[in-house]
């Protein structure tokens, strides 16, 4: 319990007390068991004295207990320091209730979640995730065309990268090791069976923004987009990593049969099934640049390339790291039977193919 003097006995009691001892402050406090600087507010009338240092003050000083004192009751001051903490706070948020209040408050709650992660995570609330912005890379150009391939925003927080969850999971595994890679954050895996699909699913707001800088705007693909990243054109190691990530993810390979006076014919053939004109021109035109034969097919919106000898230069300079079209290949040119009339020659055992118009290319490693 606290006692209350009236206004300025209380500093003249400290004094006759420090007259009557003969000792400092400091002293007088260690002799009653507080801190000297206590004994010097309750002087100052900062702080009220409590009954058990006035008793143990008088008992040093052989004094009688000063008359006209009043006991303050337990948590005497919860009502006085809540009166001044509601003023403070009409003045820092406004009135109570209201919405600007409460939009006040609010933010300096976000404020604070954002100073300190681990006060976030011990809440269980989810704050906006800072990414690795990564620089103009291979990895990052094959990104872009995985994504403008199989991938979209779900929403202005989440993107999607979708694949065949029966047939794709390594790829999907590389799609996942790739986006930690570039950007230092995980992604999840998602399963859908009632689509029979499964998804890549990434949540940044940061990486939401990041894509549409570089021109991949939200919304339906077909609509808003207009042509691949300017610094992906520019170089021809990024715009054949960015088709990598596109015939990986919309392309196929697939094998073509046919039948020539009794005889069985079968071929590896690539296509790419775009919805997007832009998208379609752009495939095309960096197989043109690489060398390899293709036919644009503007009605159904697809790239074809039927020349057996421009699949095994694809697969040469451009290659895959999806597993399926890796395996789907070395199984269908090993069904290729040995030719060397027409200008072309394969040779399985060393993986190399010459052919008229090109020099002999070595089969590139595809992992």
């Amino acid at each position: 319990m606290r006692v209350k003097f009236q206004p300025g006995q209380q500093r003249a009691f400290i004094e006759d007390i420090l007259c009557l001892t003969g000792v400092s402050t400091t002293t007088l406090a260690d002799q009653i068991g507080v801190c000297g600087r206590t004994v010097r507010d309750w002087r100052r009338e900062k702080w009220n004295l409590t009954e058990h240092a006035l008793e143990r003050l008088c008992r040093l000083a052989d004094l009688v207990r000063p008359t006209g004192l009043t006991l303050l009751e337990e948590h005497w001051s919860v009502a006085k320091a809540s009166r001044l903490g509601g003023i403070r706070r009409f003045e820092r948020y406004g009135a109570l209730g209201t919405l600007e209040s409460r939009r006040r408050g609010g933010l300096a709650t976000q404020a604070r979640l954002r100073s300190d992660p681990r006060l976030a995570k011990k809440w269980r609330i989810i704050t906006r995730k800072a990414i690795h912005q990564p620089r103009y890379s291979v990895s990052l150009a094959e990104f872009v065309g995985m994504f403008l391939g199989d991938g979209g925003f779900r929403n202005s927080w989440q993107i999607t990268i979708s694949y065949n969850p029966h047939l794709d999971r390594p790829y999907a595994d590389f799609i996942y090791q790739l986006i930690e890679r570039l950007f230092g954050i995980e992604p999840v895996q998602q399963f859908l069976p009632a689509r029979g699909s499964g998804d890549v699913v990434v949540s940044s707001t940061a990486l939401v923004e990041f894509l549409e800088t570089m021109g991949i705007c939200r919304g339906r693909k077909r609509a808003g987009f207009t042509t691949v990243p300017r610094w992906i054109q520019e170089k021809l190691r990024y715009r054949t990593a960015c088709l990598r990530g596109l015939m990986d993810t919309d392309g196929c390979i697939f094998q073509h049969r046919y039948r020539v006076n009794g005889t069985w014919y079968a071929y590896p053939k690539l296509a790419f099934a775009g919805t997007i004109p832009a998208l379609c021109q752009f495939v095309k035109e960096t197989l043109g640049g690489l060398g390899i034969l293709a036919y644009y097919d503007r009605k159904r919106h697809r790239v074809w390339v039927h020349s057996h000898h421009s699949v095994v230069r694809y697969f040469a300079l451009v290659g895959t790291h999806n597993p399926r079209y890796r395996e789907r290949y070395e199984k269908y040119i090993g069904e290729v039977p040995k030719r060397s009339h027409g200008g072309g020659l394969l040779n399985r055992c060393t993986g190399e193919i010459s052919y008229r118009g090109f020099e002999s290319l070595p089969l590139r490693s595809l992992s």
